[in-house]
């Protein structure tokens, strides 16, 4: 059995720094239509690559949001690996619990730790176990407006009033759902109320 050789400037075989490692002059040029070919190409295998690490996830239910690695992102794979990261890693998920987001997997939604807390915002009110329940009371065949985006920017405007202001939040619900219902009247939808 043979050793492995040390190439020039390692030691025992083992690589050079990148402040050190030997570089091209200038990097080689490449057609467009190439680069654009292998960009393309380069998401589609890390969305194929990357679909059962979340495929493993059980969450239950609509809601939350989501993130995306674009076609313009200079670094994909470490855009992917840092979303990977953000929604699996037990510390990611720790931190973003800790600072009030809510749980994205049934598995932190039912633990009991975050059931059990009672934040001062809401009054000591153990406010997860409510919106755990509510998130098992989903209506059957709910969705969210063709115009949510619109929806979701007032929000601030009613019922986030209700919050800064302290009023009730009953009457910063009712304010949102009129003036929805309004826009998606003038938008040309049949509203139900």
């Amino acid at each position: 059995m043979t050793s492995p050789t040390a190439l020039p400037g390692t030691l025992s075989g083992a690589p050079l720094p990148l402040s050190t490692a030997q570089r091209t002059a200038t990097p080689p040029q490449v057609p467009e239509e190439i680069r654009r070919a292998g960009e393309e190409f380069e998401s589609v295998f890390l969305s194929e690559m990357l679909a059962p690490m979340f495929e493993s996830l059980s969450t239950d239910g609509l809601g939350g949001g989501g993130q995306a690695v674009t076609k313009q992102s200079k670094n994909p794979a470490l855009a992917a690996g840092f979303l990977w990261w953000l929604n699996n890693s037990e510390e990611s998920i720790s931190i973003f619990l800790e600072s009030g987001g809510f749980p994205s997997t049934t598995a932190e939604l039912s633990s009991e730790e975050f059931l059990a807390d009672a934040p001062e915002y809401f009054g000591g009110q153990k406010i997860n176990e409510v919106l755990a329940a509510a998130a098992d009371e989903v209506v059957e065949g709910w969705g969210y407006l063709p115009y949510q985006v619109y929806a979701n920017s007032i929000f601030g405007d009613t019922v986030g009033q209700s919050y800064q202001n302290g009023t009730d939040l009953n009457e910063g619900l009712a304010s949102w759902q009129d003036a929805l219902e309004q826009y998606g009247n003038e938008q040309g939808f049949a509203v139900n109320k």
